[in-house]
This record gives C-alpha cells, sequence and structure tokens, in this order.
C-alpha cells in the first residue's frame, strides 16, 4: 500500500471517530448543505464532561427490615383443683325393709352346759380319755378345816367312769369318769392326820390328785374298800375320784373324810 493510502485510511478513521463522539455530522445526498463531505470548522463540539461524583445525589441507603420480636409462647399452668377441707358426705342407705326373726336353731332354749345325772366324759387329744381335775365334782364339793366337826365328813357318790386310771402308773387302776367325783378344799392346822376312804359292798379303787398335783391311788386296804391316808396335809383342793373295776359298771357308796385313825370303812 502506498504512502497516499495509509493517510487516507487514517482519515477515514479519524472521522468515524469523530461522528461517534458527535463532533461531525453528515448530510445525506442532495441536501443543500455545503459540499464538503467533512467539516472540521465550528461544528466541532466538545462532549460535557459526565458529572462528578460530588454532585450526584446521594441516593439514601436501604435499611435493612429486621424482623420483629420473636414471641415467646407463654406456657399456661393448668388451674389445680383446689382441694376442700371436707370430703363430700355420702348418703347413708337406710334400709327400710321389715326385719324379719331368724329362726330358732335347735339348741335354743337349752342349758348351756346341759345336766347330767352322771360323770361326763371328754376325750383327750390323742383320741384317748384321762381324768381331768380342773373340772367340778360331779357329785359336789366342801371345805374343811383341820378340826371340822362332824368327823368323819360323809358323802354320797356312784362309783365307775369310762377312763382306765391305769394310764397314771404308781398301782392306779380301775375305770373312772374324767370329772372328778368330789372335790374338797382342805385348811391344814395341827391335825397330822387326813384320811380318805369309799365305804360300798362292791370292790372299788380310789383315786386323788393332791393341792401339789401328784396322784395317789389305793385299792384294797380295808378289803374290799379302798383307804388313804396324809400325814401333815398340805393346804389345797383334792380331787376324788371312785373307781370300778369293770369299764361301764357303777357302785354306790359313801365317801368319808377324817382326822382319827379309828375311823376305817
Amino acid at each position: 500500500m502506498s504512502l497516499t493510502g495509509s493517510r487516507w485510511l487514517v482519515t477515514l478513521a479519524s472521522v468515524a471517530l469523530l461522528v461517534f463522539l458527535g463532533c461531525v455530522t453528515v448530510s445525506p445526498a442532495g441536501s443543500t448543505a455545503p459540499s464538503s463531505l467533512v467539516s472540521l470548522g465550528p461544528t466541532f463540539s466538545v462532549a460535557p464532561s459526565p458529572p462528578s461524583v460530588a454532585s450526584l445525589p446521594v441516593l439514601p441507603t436501604p435499611t435493612q427490615r429486621t424482623a420483629g420480636p420473636t414471641p415467646t409462647a407463654q406456657t399456661t399452668a393448668a388451674p389445680t383443683a383446689q382441694p376442700t377441707d371436707a370430703a363430700t358426705p355420702t348418703p347413708a342407705v337406710t334400709d327400710t325393709s321389715t326385719p324379719t326373726a331368724a329362726p330358732p336353731t335347735a339348741t335354743e332354749g337349752l342349758p348351756s352346759t346341759p345336766a347330767t345325772d352322771g360323770p361326763s366324759l371328754t376325750p383327750s387329744p390323742d383320741g384317748s380319755q384321762e381324768l381331768d381335775p380342773s373340772l367340778e365334782g360331779t357329785f359336789g364339793s366342801t371345805d374343811l378345816a383341820a378340826g371340822f366337826t362332824p368327823d368323819p365328813f360323809t358323802a354320797s357318790l356312784t362309783s365307775g367312769g369310762s377312763v382306765d386310771a391305769s394310764y397314771l402308773g404308781g398301782g392306779c387302776t380301775g375305770f373312772a369318769a374324767v370329772a372328778p367325783d368330789y372335790e374338797v378344799t382342805y385348811t391344814s392346822g395341827t391335825s397330822k392326820l387326813l384320811r380318805f376312804y369309799f365305804d360300798t359292798e362292791e370292790d372299788t379303787t380310789l383315786l386323788i390328785n393332791t393341792p401339789s398335783g401328784e396322784w395317789v391311788c389305793d385299792d384294797d386296804t380295808y378289803f374290799p374298800d379302798p383307804s388313804i391316808d396324809f400325814q401333815d396335809p398340805a393346804t389345797g383342793v383334792y380331787d376324788i375320784w371312785v373307781g370300778s373295776f369293770t369299764e361301764g359298771t357303777s357302785h354306790s357308796g359313801t365317801l368319808s373324810v377324817t382326822e382319827q385313825s379309828s375311823n376305817h370303812p
């Protein structure tokens, strides 16, 4: 390319820049404007300077919207029932039915302890029967003190029973009742002897439980009648049984208590 062509290209580029900046205007063909294609004279104008930063309006800085306070959930305690001092009374149920008398039992009107004409029988825990000093005398009881009168003291009774007295040992024999036949409460004194004997036509035995709980028995001291002597007798209760040699048999006779050695069957 020649030097002239290069200059021409530079000129075109400069014109294009000026046109772009608005410093030069290009008139269309056929216009009445001067024929010169490019006007470099008074039409040249400098574009206004951009406003300075200081002259620009200050826009308000948008404030950050803050969320309002988070509502705090309030826990409301459920109301508690107020205790009352007095419980609500429960109405009593009134029985309006007409009371009826209970039917009489088979034992109504009967004595609590049936009367017996003879000795009673009480089974022991092992099924057998034993003499029981804790029971009352079947034919009675009496209180005697040393020097008593009349002497001898006598009482009528009947021998026999279903208890085999041999279980007592010590020579005790015969069949007697569970309860004592007679009971003597004796108060000792100057007398040195206290004798018990039974007088009958049949052969009988005599069994006595002393105040100390000792058993003393006899068969034929005055054959066929039994007799028991106590030297320096103790004060207390003497429970007396009269036995028969055969079970189920009974013999009537007289029990005697004396302090005189001359008295015997």
